[in-house]
């Protein structure tokens, strides 16, 4: 995982890119901003899903936990900068619907496993890749493993004040588990250090 020196040393090379919202750029500029340990989580039931599963629903936290201020946006002048991504299951009884329910870990669905998964930020694709690259998880009843996450080479600069989307590209005929009494839950979480403005 990157330090917070490594990424503080980026902050203002992104500013310049573009990556941050104007007035956040210009508070880094300024060096009157601060650059926090955090993490993002999303948390959603995703039980019986299939096909394009997206996290993010504008101006709605979609039956789960989201830390995205508006459903699916970051507050102006609140980026966050992801060096490690996490994708975990859970299970929660029949009938649940509060992510807070789930017990999350030990769990693989095949169906989101072999996924790909893609994060934009601000219409722009930041991520597209295997969710299998992150959760390193065996799909099988008798090998089930824990999700470890993956420490990212490239930084996802998830802009403020902009939309955010999280989507799960799942292959034709697979379903998200659900049955058995359970309901499957996913969740996303980013480590990495939040842009304060």
């Amino acid at each position: 995982m990157r330090t917070f020196e490594q990424v503080n040393s980026q902050v203002k090379t992104y500013a310049d890119a573009g990556k941050f919202s104007p007035s956040l750029a210009a508070k880094i500029a300024n060096n009157s901003y601060e650059l926090r340990e955090a993490e993002l989580v999303v948390k959603a039931q995703v039980a019986g899903q299939t096909g394009i599963v997206k996290l993010l629903k504008s101006g709605n936290k979609i039956n789960g936990v989201v830390d995205y201020d508006g459903g699916t946006k970051l507050n102006q002048n609140y980026a966050f900068i992801s060096t490690h991504l996490e994708i975990a299951y859970g299970l929660a009884g029949d009938g649940v619907s509060d992510p807070a329910a789930a017990v999350f870990g030990g769990v693989v669905d095949d169906a989101f496993n072999e996924a790909k998964m893609i994060i934009e930020t601000d219409g722009d694709v930041i991520t597209d890749r295997a969710v299998r690259s992150i959760t390193k998880g065996i799909s099988s009843d008798d090998h089930k493993l824990s999700m470890p996450g993956v420490s990212l080479n490239k930084l996802l600069v998830l802009k403020d004040g902009a939309e955010q989307q999280i989507t799960f590209e799942i292959p034709a005929g697979l379903t998200a588990q659900s049955g058995a009494g359970k309901n499957l839950f996913i969740a996303v979480i980013h480590h990495g250090f939040a842009v304060i403005g």
